[in-house]
């Protein structure tokens, strides 16, 4: 397998970067596309579900899509609940209601 260069990158962020996805197409013996998936987050993000597998070679298709779709809200989520996050979100909701005012 050999990467073609083709990457989709995927940040999940409220206030800061907390979850870097990372999908690229990989070139394989096979009629079908499949595709790379790195996930990198903040050390104060806890890990989410689901887990890659390994390794992390996904088929395109329904259940890839669906894969990718719950790693992306699992990770959201994960990271809304992190303290650090958080913190920053108040601050910025303050100000920009401070800001409305």
């Amino acid at each position: 397998m050999s990467n073609l260069g083709v990457a989709v990158v995927v940040v999940v962020a409220v206030v800061a970067v907390a979850v870097v996805v990372v999908i690229r197409k990989v070139k394989d013996q096979g009629s079908t596309n499949k595709y790379c998936m790195t996930v990198a987050s903040r050390k104060e993000v806890a890990r989410h579900t689901p887990s890659l597998p390994n390794p992390p070679i996904f088929e395109e298709g329904p259940n890839f899509h669906q894969f990718f779709l719950t790693k992306c809200i699992n990770a959201e989520r994960t990271a809304l609940k992190a303290e650090d996050i958080r913190i920053k979100m108040a601050r910025t909701n303050t100000q920009l209601l401070n800001h409305l005012i």
